[in-house]
């Protein structure tokens, strides 16, 4: 198990998702399963990955974290070196 951040980018719409977690390689692999199946609760993210498939996709590793405990710091430190019409959001209730 090895906490860490990691990135998906689309390589067509230049969009960013940043993931966090303590167990970043199950995680990666959760992700791909939900989307590969189509329950992503990610609407956005979701249609992109229907429309231009997983080859446009490029998953990088930003950080390894010796505690896990400090992994939604490090996640928003990345999120606010990336342009925010750039992320990927959940969805809100109409906000």
């Amino acid at each position: 198990m090895k906490a860490g951040i990691w990135k998906w980018t689309n390589a067509k719409t230049k969009k960013v998702f940043i993931c966090e977690s303590d167990d970043m390689f199950k995680a990666m692999d959760d992700l791909h399963t939900q989307l590969e199946n189509g329950h992503h609760p990610m609407p956005e993210l979701q249609a992109d990955f229907n429309e231009h498939g997983m080859e446009s996709f490029q998953m990088r590793i930003l950080e390894y974290l010796e505690s896990p405990r400090f992994r939604e710091l490090a996640k928003r430190e990345w999120l606010g070196l990336e342009a925010a019409h750039n992320l990927y959001r959940f969805a809100t209730n109409g906000v």
